[in-house]
């Protein structure tokens, strides 16, 4: 093999050894979030119930329970998220049929709608009249 092959070789093996840290730490961090989604979800709704609903919906998810945590993990309640869509068994099904990135919208919308507005109501007149 000539000089420049074994370069590229070297080459390709440091990057994915990169690569491969990268993922595991994408990973670990995946895991972590996960974890953190439990045990708030736990708190919020009980073990039990918690852990019967998020089955629930796994079901209803079917292969994509991991895609679907990877996104709602991204959202500020994604408790609620898990909650709702395990009640709402039609919008589950719905949502798994999805492609990804139409999921990534709809678990926006739904986060949108159950996420309380940071905005507090006055009866104060808007500045800009």
């Amino acid at each position: 093999m000539s000089d420049q092959g074994n370069y590229n070789q070297a080459a390709m093996a440091g990057y994915g050894g990169a690569y491969d840290a990268a993922q595991q730490q994408a990973l670990a961090q995946h895991q972590l979030e996960t974890e953190l989604i439990i045990k708030q979800g736990r708190e919020e709704h009980g073990e039990d119930r918690f852990d019967d609903m998020s089955a629930k919906l796994a079901a209803k998810l079917g292969g994509r329970t991991a895609e679907f945590l990877t996104i709602a993990r991204q959202f500020d309640n994604p408790v609620a998220i898990i909650s709702y869509l395990a009640e709402d068994e039609k919008r589950a099904e719905h949502i798994s049929k999805l492609p990804t990135h139409r999921m990534v919208t709809e678990l926006g919308r739904l986060d949108a709608k159950l996420t309380p507005s940071s905005q507090s109501l006055t009866s104060a007149e808007p500045l800009w009249k």
